[in-house]
């Protein structure tokens, strides 16, 4: 086997822009990363449980310390809600297909959870955010 003499100074000097190109989109990455997490805040948030587009209860979540769990009346069944350590999560449905249940626990802005069929959903949203939404 006949092995070539390329050092790497060569290599570099052939594939320059190819390194750099990468290296910048890499880096474009990480910075867009970085600051998508750091600006989302999960500090002062209000979950608003709906029932047919109608707010039925608002909670605050920096206001509850301990875990709790209660329920509500959806559509056809009662389900059940747990908030605890900033985060809020449907628990226990009798729906079919079990979706709001295995999305499990939501602690940021504009997340959501939906129990189509109780017609129930959950939207985390900011103290000072004017919730308009049709659905």
């Amino acid at each position: 086997m006949v092995w070539r003499s390329c050092t790497i100074k060569a290599f570099l000097k052939k594939r320059w822009i190819d390194i750099s190109i990468i290296s910048g989109l890499l880096l474009t990455c990480l910075i867009s990363l970085l600051v998508f997490y750091l600006t989302r805040q999960n500090n002062n948030l209000i979950a608003e449980i709906y029932f047919k587009n109608e707010i039925i209860e608002k909670i605050d979540l920096n206001e509850h310390e301990q875990p709790y769990t209660f329920e509500v009346q959806g559509l056809y069944d009662k389900i059940k809600i747990n908030v605890k350590n900033h985060s809020i999560a449907i628990i226990e449905s009798n729906c079919p297909q079990q979706y709001c249940v295995h999305c499990g626990y939501i602690s940021y802005s504009n997340q959501s959870i939906v129990c189509a069929y109780n017609a129930i959903y959950i939207i985390l949203v900011g103290q000072n955010y004017q919730n308009d939404i049709e659905v």
